[in-house]
């Protein structure tokens, strides 16, 4: 029999008793046993766990049987083994070392543990401001203006100043932040070149990575998600014809408030987050959806992500960085999450989401790389479900 995507939901509920699923949120390297030796970490550590455990229940609540919590720390591989994991959920930013979001789904991939998140590529090109705002370069969209400290090359500071002098104006002052972190932290934001020492000292001081100088814009701030063309709504998966677009979101700043302050500092509210409406919004929403859509396609991506974005003097959206594992938290208590504010307007619920992050893992991996899923094939078999799975090129081809 040829797999159609109408196969699907006759797939996961044969998977349902047997498939074994790892949701793996980020280790603690203070913890003993977690690293043969600890060193730092580039990104302000998180270990994603409630998260992990969002996930977890949710699958659990699809009638999945065997969904595990791993920490992403050296007992990860042999935890993996002895469970049996079929099918891994990325919910971590890494423990410790340089590109560490790229780390575990590397391993995963050595190990032959078949995941849903992004290829480790692609965690290390989103994770890193300083590559995502030179593809953005090399794509025509625009970002702010900026200039990369690093220890070994700008250890001159007059050298050094003289580069940004010539990059930027210091008019209106710079942000200045690691070139990979999460939710503004270590980010300052001075108005003077003479301030740049000092906010780079304790930047580097912190992650001990290079440190990313930008222009700083005076406009609006946005967000936007970005997914898999295929979704599940209304009880049912659909193939659509682009990658998927939702949540358009304004981050509200308060006055005098010149830089989105960490969720971590101050909590996600409504006071400080608005979905953008249609009718009033309509043009800013196609610019958000297109510019979502062209990373989505150009970096053949197939996870979730979410950019933020922000306004210049003139109005033009500028790129500030595409978040590759963007809050999954389940809207509930009256807590939410960027991603998760416009799944209503969408006609999805969070379980829609999870579903379809999900079936879409599987309805591409069976389509086009079959042989990246062994223990899957085998379940579908004992199962009693026997499909032809075409390679992808002949969807090219034929």
């Amino acid at each position: 029999m040829q797999y159609q995507l109408d196969h699907l939901p006759e797939i996961l509920e044969a998977l349902l008793p047997s498939l074994n699923i790892a949701v793996i949120h980020s280790g603690d390297h203070h913890r003993p046993g977690a690293v043969l030796n600890r060193t730092y970490h580039p990104r302000f550590w998180k270990s994603y766990r409630n998260v992990a455990e969002n996930i977890q229940t949710t699958l659990m609540d699809m009638g999945f049987q065997k969904v595990f919590l791993l920490a992403d720390d050296m007992s990860l591989q042999q935890e993996l083994a002895k469970k049996k994991i079929h099918l891994a959920w990325l919910n971590t930013g890494g423990m410790q070392g340089r590109n560490s979001m790229s780390h575990t789904p590397g391993l995963l991939d050595m190990l032959g543990v078949p995941y849903i998140g992004h290829c480790p590529h692609n965690y290390a090109v989103l994770d890193q401001k300083v590559s995502l705002k030179r593809l953005a370069r090399s794509f025509g969209i625009a970002t702010p203006d900026f200039v990369v400290w690093d220890p070994m090359y700008h250890s001159k500071r007059n050298k050094f100043l003289k580069l940004l002098h010539g990059t930027m104006s210091e008019e209106g002052g710079f942000v200045v932040k690691p070139v990979t972190g999460r939710a503004s932290q270590y980010t300052h934001v001075i108005e003077r070149i003479n301030d740049l020492p000092d906010a780079v000292r304790e930047i580097y001081g912190q992650t001990h990575n290079q440190v990313l100088i930008e222009k700083y814009l005076p406009g609006r701030e946005f967000c936007v998600s970005g997914g898999p063309p295929l979704i599940h709504r209304d009880g049912a998966f659909h193939r659509l014809p682009d990658p998927f677009t939702f949540s358009y979101v304004e981050r509200l700043l308060d006055q005098g408030e010149r830089i989105f302050t960490s969720i971590d500092k101050v909590a996600l509210d409504h006071s400080r987050a608005a979905l953008l409406n249609k009718e009033e919004n309509e043009g800013q929403i196609n610019k958000l959806s297109a510019i979502c859509r062209f990373f989505y396609r150009e970096m053949a991506l197939k996870y979730l992500i979410r950019l933020d974005l922000r306004e210049d003097a003139k109005g033009v959206l500028n790129v500030l960085e595409i978040n590759p594992k963007p809050d999954l938290k389940k809207p509930e208590n009256g807590e939410f999450s960027l991603v998760a504010m416009g799944l209503e307007k969408q006609g999805l619920t969070y379980n829609d989401l999870i579903l379809g992050l999900l079936g879409s893992y599987l309805d591409f991996t069976l389509t086009h790389r079959p042989v990246s899923v062994p223990a899957i094939l085998q379940l579908l078999d004992t199962a009693g479900l026997a499909y032809n799975f075409n390679i992808g090129a002949n969807c090219i081809l034929s």
